[in-house]
Order: C-alpha cells, then sequence, then structure tokens
C-alpha cells in the first residue's frame, strides 16, 4: 500500500492497495486497514487486484514503480464517445455515486453489485425508454458494451424469470421450482440449487453466461422449518423435479457450495430409487472436516450470510466492525434499504439463524460408502481460505471428476471457464 500520511501530516485523499487471492485476500486486507488506520474511510480506498506474479525489480523486491503505473493507466480510461453511452455513464454515475471515466471498466470494478444493478437497469428504463434486465447487465458489465448491445437491440438468452435479488426474497416462502428461459428448447436442462441461504440468486452471473439451454432455479423458504435437514431438503427437490416433467438422465444438477452438497445427496438417494441418474457439477462444495473450523464459527458465517445477500467486499470491515448480531444485521437492514430493497428486522433475524443452522449439516455429513453411478465433476476453488484441499471427500468417490479454476470461493460462480465447460457438456 502507498504511503499513509501526505507531506502535511494527513491521511492521503487516496489510497491504491495491490493484491492477489480475491475476496480471501481483500477480507484479510479491509480488516488490517481497519485495525491500522480506523479513520479511514473504506471509499477512499482503491483496491487493484493484480494477475500473476507480483513484478520484481533486479534486485528481487516489488516493483512499486509498475504497480503505479499499472494504476494510474486503468486511471486514465477511455472516455464515452457516443450519446448513449454518455447516457449511460451519467446513470451509472449516480448510482455508484463516484465518477465514471472510463467506458471499458466493469460495473463490478466499480463497486457495483447485484443490488445496485437493480437500481441501474430501473434508472436505465426510466430515461432511455430501454428494457435492460439485470442479466444482460452482467452479460455486458461495461459501458461501452452495453451501449453496444442496445444500438444491437439484441435478446440475451431468453431469460423471462426476474433473477434480482428482489425477486428471490420475494418467493423466499416455500419449495418451489422455477423455469428461467422456457422459450428454450433444448435436449439437457441445467438445474441450479440454492445454498444454505434457501435462494439461488448467486448464479445470476453464471446463467447470464449461459445460451440456447433450458435452464431451472430451485429455491427452499429462507426460513428453517422445523424438519429440515439435508437429506429432507435433497428428498423435496427430487419430487419437485420429477413433478416437473424432467428426464433424469438429461439433466444437470449444479450447486455451488451447500448447493453442491444437496446434489450429492439428491443422487445418494435417487440411486436407490431410479436406473436414471443427472450428472452433477459441484463447484467449491466441501463439508465436515474439508472445511475449516471457522466456516462453522457465527461470525465468519454471519458475513457469508450477508455476502448472499449482496454486501460487496469493500464493505466487509465495515460489517465485521460490530460485534453483535444484531448490530450487524441492522446495520445489514438499512444497506439493503439503501439500495432499495425492504426486509424487516424481524426476517433478517430468522434468514441469518436459519443459515447458520443449515451450514451446520455440514459438519456431520458424510459422502457415500460407495461410488455413485452418476457423472460427477467438482471445480475447486484455488484459493479458497477456509476449504482444505479435498474439500472432504477424500476418497469416499473416486469417480469425481476434479477441475481447479483460478478464484475464490465467491468468484468460482461466476468464473467464465465453468460458464464455458457447462455450455458445452450441457447443449
Amino acid at each position: 500500500m502507498r504511503d499513509w500520511l501526505s507531506s502535511d501530516g494527513h491521511y492521503r485523499d487516496q489510497f491504491d492497495v495491490y493484491l492477489r487471492g480475491g475476496h480471501s485476500a481483500a477480507i484479510s486486507v479491509s480488516r488490517w486497514i481497519d485495525q491500522q488506520m480506523p479513520r479511514v474511510d473504506a471509499v477512499r480506498i482503491v483496491q487493484h487486484h493484480w494477475q500473476g506474479d507480483w513484478p520484481r525489480t533486479a534486485s528481487g523486491d516489488i516493483d512499486q514503480q509498475r504497480l503505479l503505473t499499472s494504476a494510474a493507466s486503468r486511471r486514465a480510461g477511455a472516455p464515452a464517445v457516443t450519446a448513449l453511452e454518455t447516457a449511460l455513464a451519467d446513470i451509472w454515475q449516480q448510482v455508484l455515486d463516484q465518477p465514471v471515466d472510463d467506458v471499458t471498466r466493469s460495473f463490478f470494478e466499480y463497486g457495483g453489485h447485484s443490488i445496485n444493478a437493480t437500481q441501474l437497469v430501473a434508472l436505465i428504463s426510466k430515461r432511455l425508454n430501454k428494457v435492460v434486465s439485470v442479466a444482460q447487465l452482467f452479460q455486458y458489465p461495461t459501458v461501452r458494451a452495453l451501449a453496444q448491445h442496445l444500438d444491437a437491440g439484441e435478446t440475451v438468452n431468453a431469460i423471462t424469470l426476474p433473477l434480482a435479488l428482489q425477486d428471490f426474497i420475494e418467493r423466499a416462502d416455500s419449495y418451489r421450482i422455477d423455469c428461467v428461459n422456457p422459450a428454450v428448447q433444448s435436449t439437457r436442462a441445467l438445474v441450479f440449487l440454492p445454498t444454505a441461504s434457501g435462494m439461488p440468486s448467486g448464479y445470476l452471473t453464471l446463467i447470464s453466461q449461459l445460451t440456447d439451454i433450458r435452464m431451472y432455479v430451485l429455491s427452499m423458504p429462507a426460513t428453517q422449518q422445523p424438519a429440515d435437514s439435508l437429506d429432507a431438503v435433497a428428498n423435496e427437490f427430487i419430487r419437485l423435479i420429477v413433478q416437473s416433467g424432467l428426464q433424469l438422465n438429461n439433466t444437470t444438477l449444479v450447486g455451488w457450495s451447500m448447493g453442491g452438497v444437496i446434489g450429492y445427496e439428491m443422487l445418494r438417494q435417487l440411486q436407490d430409487e431410479s436406473s436414471f441418474l443427472p450428472a452433477l457439477v459441484m463447484l467449491d462444495s466441501g463439508f465436515a472436516e474439508g472445511l475449516h473450523p471457522a466456516t462453522y464459527e457465527p461470525p465468519f458465517q454471519q458475513l457469508m450470510f450477508a455476502v448472499e445477500l449482496g454486501l460487496d467486499q469493500e464493505k466487509f470491515a465495515t460489517f465485521n466492525r460490530f460485534d453483535d448480531e444484531k448490530e450487524k444485521l441492522n446495520w445489514l437492514q438499512q444497506f439493503l434499504s439503501d439500495n432499495g430493497i425492504e426486509v424487516t428486522q424481524m426476517k433478517l433475524v430468522q434468514w441469518c439463524r436459519s443459515y447458520c443452522d443449515r451450514l451446520s449439516f455440514l459438519a456431520g455429513y458424510q459422502a457415500a460408502a460407495t461410488n455413485i453411478p452418476a457423472a460427477i465433476t467438482l471445480f475447486k476453488a484455488d484459493w479458497h481460505s477456509h476449504g482444505r484441499p479435498h474439500l472432504g471427500w477424500g476418497d469416499a468417490n473416486s469417480n469425481i471428476s476434479w477441475s481447479s479454476v483460478t478464484a475464490d470461493h465467491q468468484g468460482v460462480v461466476r468464473h467464465r471457464d465453468v460458464a464455458a465447460w457447462l455450455q458445452q457438456h450441457c447443449q
């Protein structure tokens, strides 16, 4: 990080932080800054994610000048050229509350997330009279790309199911299966399984990268039911899939985090009932001793719950500053309200505690003693800070095909390599 103080002894207007390691590194840096410089507003901290090895000088030290030059070139950016780019940049600036002077920089690099993405598309519709979905924003995340898409009048993936966080919250009261793109006809179907939150909102970026594949999302009540257990959840999802008329042998289940373990449990139950099993793709899914003890501790679980409700990494330090669960959820409620999502304090408390209780299912889970005769693929995040290399699977199921992805736990579910694999294998 650059020098803390300017020549007059005051904190600088901006701090440039260079890091590798995705969310895990960002969490550590944010905590360190919060401890060392509590008077610094996180907005003044600019994080630069460096790809590859650190640049080195001839003596082997980190080449700070190359880091600074890289950051300066990124800040220079590309200005808006067309009237539509200018109009979109103005809307982005209002939503993001910062200058948008590079139309080739991603909405998410500017600090955007799934929550204020909803605000953005609403403003585009209101001011420009152009219909844009959140899924389209995820597929065209820069001002320039989105402007070119709107000028061309293209459609994206025929997605008709509303996929913004607010839409999932409104459906968070029951077990259900919803088709994302019913107009699409395909031989195979993808079914996305929810995490411990009960909502499949984490798949939005991944879904937006896929075309010509019929897709479904499964949801369960955000508030845990008395009879809930991992095997009961899996059984309910099997019932919904069968009732929907999906052919199991032409279906691929996709589960991120706990969703992958739910998918594995579904296969374990189905192997005793059906001669046809769906394929399963697990995204950084682990359980029991495959996850570090911190995974089962309330502070970490509360942070992950907030992340699933749209908390971006720049706010991690602020959220973690509160020791009490009630204070954290009060702050989270205001954060959601500021972004146009109204949730009562009582619901947030119930949802958070349900989320933590469901994660406890993973602590006692055990993989099948024998191989399940299904095609199972597991994408392991290289930067998973709270998962051990084996993620708990060990040799329990030797027919699992492993692939590594250069991402953290949150990044694997958005990674283009995962989307490319699904596109290739599920058409």
